[in-house]
């Protein structure tokens, strides 16, 4: 199977099979989490958020900037950053769940100003210390869309 035709099942399975089993499905009494003024009916706006939060898609991620910027000689204020990764499942439910891996389809670099402290060699042991503390602008890769990718391989 090709990554179009996995990508069309997936589509299918995570949008209209599971919304279309559970319209058929008879709950035996409302949960206490969520109000449902039918008890014989299931909410599927509740269940389609459900789906939506768990599937690939961006999320907030606190990244630390030393090592996101490797760079070990500088200390930042802030230390971390919220930036938006991709995470969730792909292909859950289905036999090539642990080939596929949820990547980033679209990214832009945002900017940032932090304080960044950066000693030079032998600043701790000189009397006059220069200053090393600076507002500095950085960059951050944030995912704005994204995609499973399937890692099967393709038929000899």
């Amino acid at each position: 199977m090709n990554y179009k035709g996995f990508e069309e099942i997936h589509q299918q399975t995570r949008e209209k099979v599971v919304v279309n089993a559970v319209q058929e499905i008879i709950l035996p009494k409302p949960t206490n989490r969520y109000h449902n003024p039918n008890p014989n009916r299931v909410d599927l706006d509740r269940l389609n958020e459900d789906v939506k939060r768990y599937s690939c898609t961006p999320r907030n991620y606190s990244v630390n900037l030393r090592e996101e910027l490797k760079l070990t000689n500088a200390v930042f204020f802030p230390r971390c950053l919220l930036v938006q990764r991709c995470g969730g499942n792909c292909a859950c439910g289905t036999e090539h769940w642990r080939t596929c891996t949820c990547t980033a389809a679209k990214t832009a670099m945002k900017l940032y100003e932090v304080l960044k402290f950066a000693p030079e060699p032998g600043y701790f042991r000189r009397r006059s210390r220069t200053k090393s503390m600076t507002l500095a602008e950085i960059h951050l890769e944030h995912h704005e869309q994204c995609d499973c990718v399937c890692n099967t391989k393709p038929p000899r």
